[in-house]
């Protein structure tokens, strides 16, 4: 998978959390716990941390409709200012650990099997993903937020990407812009998604 620019997701990700599509997404309840795994690809400019590092995402609940359109009603009035101290609120869901990292907690998460067979995870967390050690979560005013999508297709490719800062913008027609603090974003290999007995812990 070639990397994409964080300007390319953005485009990507104009219906990511669209008002409008949250309810497209409920469908049958989903078997959790699940564990997603992959391979981050680190840009070369980056590569402090190493060339490649091992991702996990452990996943043991789901953001609700519901609860996916007040956050999109808070940004839509309060912009990402609002947004933040309203994920501060949330239940967490989910943990992202990079590599031997400290774990990332989350509090947005949807998982959703798509009609072509594909199983598709794209979680929000209101910190930065850590990609180093418990201290560098910090990010700034203008890119709070981690952003990771994962997918594992119906033909066994996989694909994903990950921006450990970004900014999240309310655009026109009810969609959200998730855009990386400058970076592209970083692509993930090698996705595989297990269920568990317990992801939580």
């Amino acid at each position: 998978m070639n990397p994409r620019t964080s300007c390319s997701l953005v485009v990507l990700l104009m219906s990511t959390f669209a008002l409008g599509a949250v309810a497209t997404g409920a469908g049958a309840a989903m078997p959790l716990p699940q564990v997603w795994t992959g391979v981050l690809e680190v840009p070369a400019d980056n590569q402090k941390i190493g060339a490649v590092q091992d991702i996990e995402v452990n996943v043991w609940a789901q953001s609700s409709a519901e609860e996916i359109q007040a956050l999109g009603t808070t940004l839509h009035l309060d912009g990402q200012n609002g947004l933040r101290p309203a994920m501060f609120k949330l239940e967490h869901k989910a943990w992202v650990r990079i590599g031997r990292a400290a774990a990332t907690d989350v509090g947005l998460v949807r998982v959703v099997d798509l009609p072509d067979g594909s199983r598709r995870l794209r979680l929000v967390s209101a910190h930065p993903v850590r990609m180093l050690d418990s201290s560098d979560s910090v990010g700034s005013n203008e890119h709070p937020f981690g952003f990771i999508e994962m997918i594992v297709h119906s033909d066994g490719t996989t694909e994903g990407q990950m921006l450990s800062a970004a900014s999240i913008t309310f655009a026109d027609a009810g969609t959200i812009q998730i855009q990386s603090a400058g970076a592209p974003a970083v692509p993930i290999l090698d996705v595989t998604v297990e269920l568990k007995a317990s992801a939580a812990n």
